[in-house]
């Protein structure tokens, strides 16, 4: 119904408003005429402007005061003319002109009423609007009266104070100290400012304190009010809880700086401290300042075998321990990064000496055994250290901390290494070195070469170890030595590995095929550790074998220690389905690993192979750690290989104590294939029962 009306009063589209409110007007002016004119005699000629002063209040009420009056001057000259009608011939009678009087007295008090009723009802409608408006925007209106110093605020305002509405504050200096006194200082100035300056708008962010004693972060905003000569009088605003957008920012901003698998500072943060801390150095001097780089050796390994959770579970605990051994004060800084990689930046430290003694605490504290999804893993870490030199940009201190690293994991891993203008010559070498890498396994630049295994029972061949060559453009040949360790870090283990078995078992089935007094030779392959773990290593097994026709029985896979005992479930399985299909598992360099004793009762491998460094020490007179090993070999039901047989005394002493094979320059070095089916059509025979024969075989002299 009310918008009908609203609809009725506003009119129609084509017509002005201003014409049809006076149109309005003057109908309800004419009516009010009519029912005068019927009322008079009932109520009298004064009575009868009542129904005139009815239509003024509605006029006025709907149609706006000025057009009301309007109509009230009109309606006197109708009414006037109505008199003046009703008796043309006769004087005008005194009621008449008092009811006219009356009329327009009484009628412009109505009005003024009237126009005051509206304007408050107006303004109680603003108010009533600007606070739904304040409420669904969270925010809370106040006025500040600056002649009082009186704050004015509405009902919002517990919202952002807390507690009950005597708690809030009434005046400027009980709001003074709900700030938080980092922040009171730069409002005061910035509100103080605007005032004094002649602008208008204000506006901050600080710290507020509610009544209950903790603090939020409020948007405050305002306007000042100012008098014609420009004088501030009041200022009015509005102020917000920001605290949950303060939350969301800085959390963005945390997240954008550091990591969210560790949750330690990124690359990019760890960058930023390292410029700061060169721009410090550089305007202050000050004490040296160093970087660790530090890389989880062989992680690949525990991604690959036991999954991406419990790899990412192992970064998060290496994480936690750098929190743990590091005492980092206020500058010291570690992060994560990327992949595998940790780095820590040491501030304010003496000498450098002191970033060493960091990094040995740090791998002290990480080779400490965890235990993640029922796995025990053993972790070790190569640490580079470096320190910013004269002109070193951030990324040329973290360049040098990765060299060194590197250099630590040539030198055997599980150590560090301080870096030194010296070594940055090896490191390009050794990317070089990646690349060639990579190529010469797309153009087959690889070989294998084959040292015999020699039966010390009847000096015949046993079996051969398939060794990798690589035939460097410009380097020559070179042994695994030189660059295995650099596959490995470059993901190239396992396809140089997956080459060599199929390269070994083609071999192998050519002998077998093409000399019958072959037929009984085995081929021994060695296996990484990154090949060994990989979920699928056991079906290429037998799809090679498959493919190439050998009989996995012929076949001895050669693994290290450290292989078996750091992953000894998975390896146990591997090694339980590799025996099913026939395939004969040893265990190389015996004794230069953990050499866990109780692991060989509960692992079904066929051989210990002992490490030449063992075998030397015969010729000094001291075989009691390989006389040992035999015997325990004897007693758990596994035969014996011993490596780096280089004299005819060594070849003695391990067939007088029982040692199954043996191998090493004494018979053979590692020979190329073309020189392996000559050898064998001949039938050498060895003399391994007295010290001082040599064996009666000669070799190319190319061989290794």
């Amino acid at each position: 119904m009310s918008s009908r009306l609203l609809t009725l009063f506003d009119g129609p589209p084509p017509i002005p408003r201003l014409v049809w409110r006076l149109a309005v007007a003057l109908a309800s002016t004419s009516i009010a005429l009519g029912c005068a004119s019927i009322l008079a005699p009932l109520l009298g000629e004064a009575g009868a402007y009542l129904p005139l002063i009815g239509a003024l209040a509605a006029s006025a009420w709907y149609c706006g005061v000025g057009v009301a009056l309007l109509a009230q001057v009109s309606g006197a000259a109708i009414a006037f003319l109505f008199i003046a009608r009703r008796e043309p011939l006769g004087p005008v009678r005194d009621v008449d002109v008092y009811g006219l009087l009356a009329f327009l007295v009484f009628g412009t008090l109505f009005l003024f009423l009237t126009a005051n009723l509206r304007w408050n009802a107006r303004l109680r409608r603003n108010k009533r609007d600007l606070e739904m408006i304040a409420h669904a925007s969270h925010d809370s209106l106040w006025e500040w009266d600056l002649a009082t110093n009186k704050i004015h605020r509405d009902g919002n305002v517990r919202r952002i104070f807390g507690g009950s509405r005597s708690d809030n504050p009434a005046d400027l200096e009980s709001w003074r100290r709900r700030i938080h006194s980092d922040d009171v200082g730069r409002v005061w100035d910035s509100i103080h400012e605007v005032i004094e300056t002649g602008r208008i708008q204000w506006e901050q962010e600080y710290r507020l304190r509610r009544a209950d004693g903790t603090y939020i972060h409020v948007s405050d905003r305002g306007m000042v009010v100012r008098d014609k000569s420009g004088k501030a009088i009041r200022v009015i605003g509005g102020i917000a809880d920001v605290s949950a957008q303060k939350r969301a920012e800085e959390q963005l901003i945390y997240n954008a700086s550091h990591d969210a698998l560790t949750g330690l500072p990124n690359r990019e943060f760890f960058l930023a401290r390292i410029r700061s801390a060169i721009r410090a150095r550089q305007q202050e001097g000050g004490k040296t300042w160093a970087v660790l780089f530090l890389d989880i050796d062989r992680f690949k390994v525990v991604n690959d075998s036991l999954g991406h959770a419990v790899g990412d579970q192992l970064l998060s605990a290496v994480a936690s321990r750098l929190k743990q051994c590091l005492p980092l004060g206020a500058g010291d800084i570690a992060a994560r990064f990327g992949g595998d990689e940790f780095t820590v930046m040491l501030e304010g430290i003496e000498q450098i000496g002191v970033a060493v003694r960091t990094a040995e605490q740090i791998q002290n504290l990480l080779s400490m055994p965890l235990e993640l999804e029922h796995h025990h893993i053993v972790i070790t870490v190569s640490i580079g250290i470096a320190s910013a030199g004269p002109g070193d940009t951030p990324e040329d201190v973290l360049r040098h901390a990765d060299i060194a690293m590197y250099r630590a994991k040539a030198d055997g891993k599980a150590r560090h290494a301080i870096y030194e203008p010296i070594i940055d010559t090896p490191a390009k070498d050794l990317l070089q070195l990646e690349t060639d890498l990579r190529q010469s396994l797309r153009q087959q630049r690889f070989h294998l070469h084959y040292q015999p295994i020699i039966s010390l029972q009847t000096g015949r061949i046993a079996s051969f170890e398939a060794l990798l060559r690589w035939e460097h453009p410009r380097r020559g040949l070179l042994l695994p030595t030189d660059f295995l360790l650099i596959a490995e870090e470059a993901g190239l283990a396992v396809p140089l590995g997956d080459w060599i078995l199929r390269e070994a078992f083609q071999c192998l089935a050519e002998w077998h095929r093409a000399i019958p007094a072959a037929r009984s030779i085995n081929m021994n392959i060695n296996l990484s550790q990154r090949q060994f773990l990989q979920p699928l290593i056991v079906d290429q097994i037998k799809h090679a074998l498959q493919e190439c026709g050998v009989d996995g029985r012929f076949i001895t896979l050669e693994l290290t220690e450290t292989m078996i005992i750091e992953n000894s479930e998975l390896a146990l399985s591997r090694i339980h389905q590799l025996r099913e299909l026939g395939i004969k598992l040893a265990i190389d360099d015996f004794g230069k690993g953990y050499s866990s004793l109780g692991r060989l009762l509960e692992i079904p491998v066929s051989i210990l192979k002992i490490d030449g460094s063992f075998t030397s020490q015969i010729e000094a007179g001291r075989p009691q750690i390989v006389d040992a090993i035999i015997a325990l070999a004897h007693q758990l039901s596994i035969d014996v290989t011993a490596e780096g047989v280089e004299t005819g005394r060594q070849c003695a002493h391990l067939a007088k104590a029982g040692c199954a094979t043996g191998q090493g320059f004494f018979f053979s070095p590692a020979l190329e294939q073309a020189a392996i089916q000559p050898l064998l059509q001949r039938e050498p025979l060895w003399t391994v029962n007295a010290p001082q024969v040599r064996p009666h075989v000669k070799f190319a002299t190319n061989s290794l």
